[in-house]
């Protein structure tokens, strides 16, 4: 089926100014409102970021949890822009962007409908989606690095697709196991187009090594 370029095309960028939208307006209503004290553990890990302050691998006090939204924070409180307004911010940029880049790269791909699909996910989702994923708890930073699974989805028998897989899937695991959402069905596509593909399998693994390596070093640091 044809589709007109502009209609398309506006229909993309109406989907995606909704989403901003709607994701803007709950920040202003209930994000940039309301706090607590994981969320003010963020804050503190920020500010010493910003000083090029590392204390520990993961969230204070634990031995999981990498914080990476408090990473993603400085340019914004380099900007001047208050603790309480950076972190609802970049997570929830985090938590739109796999549904985002899946609608670009999609689109761009002349996949049209499914480009729509991707981007009117999270305006069907419910409100308690909407809460968990404006939040700074590191509930989203593993979703955010499987967004970038999209790239092997579309070339699922190059070798450099299997590369992509192993790491992205190895450092979006370690980041948050949430992320299983977006690596099983992933993983049993890729399976499913290269089970009888030894390199799928080496390449795969290989790729996924530092990142285990990253976690296991960072798990010793609290031993």
């Amino acid at each position: 089926m044809k589709y007109s370029i502009n209609r398309t095309f506006l229909v993309f960028l109406f989907l995606l100014l909704l989403l901003l939208l709607d994701r803007t307006l709950f920040l202003l209503n209930f994000s940039f409102q309301y706090i607590d004290s994981d969320q003010m553990t963020f804050w503190q890990a920020a500010n010493d970021y910003m000083k090029g302050i590392f204390h520990e691998p993961y969230f204070y006090g634990q031995n999981y949890n990498f914080m990476i939204e408090a990473f993603f924070a400085v340019p914004f409180l380099r900007l001047g822009i208050p603790l309480s307004y950076a972190l609802p911010i970049v997570t929830s940029l985090l938590s739109l962007f796999p549904f985002i880049i899946f609608a670009c790269v999609l689109y761009r791909k002349s996949y049209i409908i499914e480009s729509f699909i991707f981007l009117a996910i999270p305006l069907t989702l419910p409100i308690e989606y909407e809460i968990l994923t404006s939040i700074s708890r590191g509930f989203v930073t593993g979703l955010f690095a499987s967004g970038f699974l999209v790239f092997c989805l579309l070339r699922p028998q190059k070798k450099s697709s299997f590369a992509i897989f192993g790491s992205l899937s190895a450092l979006s695991y370690i980041l948050n196991p949430n992320s299983l959402v977006f690596i099983f069905p992933f993983g049993v596509y890729l399976w499913m187009k290269n089970y009888r593909t030894f390199h799928f399998y080496l390449l795969s693994l290989a790729a996924s090594l530092p990142f285990l390596i990253i976690q296991f070093f960072s798990r010793q640091f609290y031993y």
